[in-house]
């Protein structure tokens, strides 16, 4: 029996490590370093006691890039930042149960 080959690997960045003054920069550097994906944190201050970015950075970032933005969502409420994040350019949102 043959096995399945292994999944692609895909590499991406968080950008909550790049310069939070510079985020348009920070995401043309992760494109043309060749990665895969954007990774956003987006935290409620409660779930997580960190804030992270909102939906609306990824409005204004969503336009300077083609990569796939892949959010990580950590919230009490996570069903009410479903909406917003995806019409904010989300392609991917992961979340806590």
């Amino acid at each position: 029996m043959d096995a399945d080959p292994p999944p692609a690997v895909r590499l991406g960045a968080a950008l909550f490590n790049g310069d939070h003054g510079h985020l348009a920069d920070e995401v043309a550097r992760l494109e043309a370093a060749g990665l895969d994906f954007v990774h956003l944190d987006v935290f409620d201050g409660h779930f997580v006691p960190d804030l992270a970015f909102p939906p609306r950075t990824l409005a204004v970032l969503r336009p300077l890039t083609r990569l796939p933005f892949e959010v990580h969502l950590a919230a009490v409420d996570p069903l009410r930042f479903l909406p917003p994040l995806a019409e904010a350019g989300g392609d991917l949102v992961l979340l806590h149960v």
